[in-house]
């Protein structure tokens, strides 16, 4: 991918985020700083746990948050098709 075009599309979602939700990355901050402190307290045996579970979190939110994408976009294409073709919602 086109290096200017990967910075602006990391601008572009940075200041999305920022007008969408301006306390994300306090909370973000807050979040790796406890993880980082119990992260501390684990044992070996405990981290690899711990990551896998961490790891399955991650894939379960991302699912999450492509069903709101996707099932977000119909649903405006569906409110767009209603108002100006005349199409049932």
């Amino acid at each position: 991918m086109d290096e200017g075009f990967t910075e602006a599309l990391a601008a572009f979602w940075d200041k999305r985020a920022d007008t969408l939700a301006p306390d994300m990355k306090a909370h973000d901050a807050a979040l790796e700083k406890a993880l980082k402190r119990f992260n501390n307290t684990l044992t070996n045996e405990q981290i690899d746990i711990y990551l896998d579970a961490e790891d399955e979190m991650s894939r379960r939110e991302a699912t999450v948050k492509e069903f709101f994408y996707k099932t977000g976009f119909r649903d405006a294409v569906r409110f767009l098709l209603h108002c100006y073709g005349n199409s049932p919602l």
